[in-house]
């Protein structure tokens, strides 16, 4: 830089903004990701880092509601000889309890699955 010119970086204010205090991490993308990335980013309306972090958290929504669903599932399976046995005459609290959970755990992971379509069609 020839004496008399100003580096124009050194007239610039540092950013002081709250990403720039985030957790970085490099990432290494198999061949195309990141261009699937970018292209699903553009049409989202969101940056490409805004775009990883936000499949990296319907990822972890998903394995959330997935992991639940075998649970309750064996909470049911627990109530069952009872009816089956003829000692109960209908749903118990509990079972009640748990159908609601297994339809809430449902609609859920429907909602992620077209949340992720969505996001993967764009």
């Amino acid at each position: 830089m020839a004496s008399g010119q100003q580096n124009p970086h050194m007239s610039r204010k540092p950013q002081d903004s709250e990403s720039r205090h985030a957790d970085k991490y490099i990432v290494r993308f198999p061949g195309g990701m990141r261009d699937r990335l970018k292209t699903a980013a553009e049409a989202a309306g969101r940056s490409l880092n805004a775009e990883i972090v936000f499949r990296l958290e319907q990822s972890f929504r998903l394995e959330a509601a997935g992991l639940l669903v075998p649970v309750v599932g064996s909470q049911v399976a627990e109530e069952v000889p009872a009816y089956e046995g003829g000692q109960a005459a209908g749903p118990s609290a509990r079972v009640q309890g748990l159908i609601r959970t297994v339809r809430q755990l449902e609609a859920e992971l429907l909602a992620l699955q077209r949340e992720a379509s969505a996001g993967g069609d764009r």
